[in-house]
């Protein structure tokens, strides 16, 4: 399996168009998943109660024919969870939790008349738990049980994170993928992040623009508990109910450096990220269940 190659030294990262309007406070082959006559419909989950924590919960059935439910989370969100953000030459401000809506709305928008069943685990610029801002670190908690909870209770086939990068050394640029190799379903989180991130990487490519190739890594000391360091989004941390199905996080571009940055600021850049993980997707499912 590709995640046994996976590069264990995590880089160090802080995560955070079609040029949509970003809200600011201040001013490979084609491997189709048998679509269905009319797009299958988003579905969506009413905020419930965390469930009791497992160390590592029944995983939902992995193999098995289509339809399939992607649980799309739209990196950060709200008041007092940007992400990374960057100015462009005129001043605007752009933020990542702006631009991981804007791909995850087009991405949900593509797969549903692709065929796939699709949850949005956002839909606005909000968390769904109270954010306190002077303890970012349990919010950050709070907010990604609840994310977690919500991919859980439809029993989600995959959980994909979308993100965008930032960094204080603007040399720092190009597209990677995290996925958790040590969890049951591990083989299957890495071919997922590779699936994706390899089509967003040569979708990229296709517009000319020379996109530096960060692969997948292990998502450990991703946010992660000291006694676990895995991402919670992916991993089974202390005190934390885990997600209980193959799962990766995708980290588009860099904010922070200036060539990522103009391809962020293009027209279609928006379009081009959310087909290009639409083609990952189907590649995934087709290696899944072997055609």
């Amino acid at each position: 399996m590709r995640f046994a190659l996976l590069v264990l030294l995590l880089l160090a990262v802080a995560c955070g168009g079609s040029s949509v309007a970003i809200s600011s406070p201040e001013a490979t082959r084609s491997l189709a998943v048998s679509p269905t006559a009319t797009p299958a419909p988003y579905i969506t989950v009413p905020p419930t109660p965390t469930p009791v924590p497992t160390p590592e919960p029944t995983a939902v059935p992995i193999y098995h024919g289509p339809p399939y439910t992607i649980a799309i989370d739209p990196g950060h969100g709200g008041p007092g969870y940007w992400g990374a953000s960057a100015r462009d030459p005129d001043g605007n401000l752009w933020i990542e939790k702006d631009l991981t809506l804007a791909v995850s709305t087009r991405l949900q928008q593509l797969l549903s008349e692709a065929g796939y069943y699709t949850i949005l685990l956002r839909t606005e610029d909000v968390t769904h738990t109270d954010w306190n801002s002077s303890d970012y670190r349990a919010s950050m908690i709070a907010e990604t049980q609840e994310r977690v909870h919500r991919a859980n209770a439809v029993g989600a086939d995959v959980l994909l994170a979308v993100h965008f990068n930032g960094w204080r050394d603007a040399g720092q640029r190009g597209t990677e993928a995290y996925c958790n190799p040590d969890r049951g379903f591990g083989g299957e989180s890495c071919e997922l992040a590779w699936f994706v991130q390899q089509a967003v990487v040569q979708s990229i490519r296709a517009t000319g623009y020379d996109i530096f190739d960060r692969g997948i890594k292990n998502d450990a000391a991703v946010n992660g508990d000291p006694q676990n360091q895995h991402s919670f989004l992916l991993g089974t941390n202390s005190g934390f109910s885990p997600s209980m199905m193959p799962g990766a996080i995708l980290e588009v571009l860099f904010l922070s450096h200036p060539d990522d940055f103009a391809f962020i600021r293009r027209e279609d850049a928006i379009e081009v990220v959310a087909k290009s993980i639409v083609e990952g997707l189907n590649q995934y499912f087709a290696w899944l269940t072997g055609y």
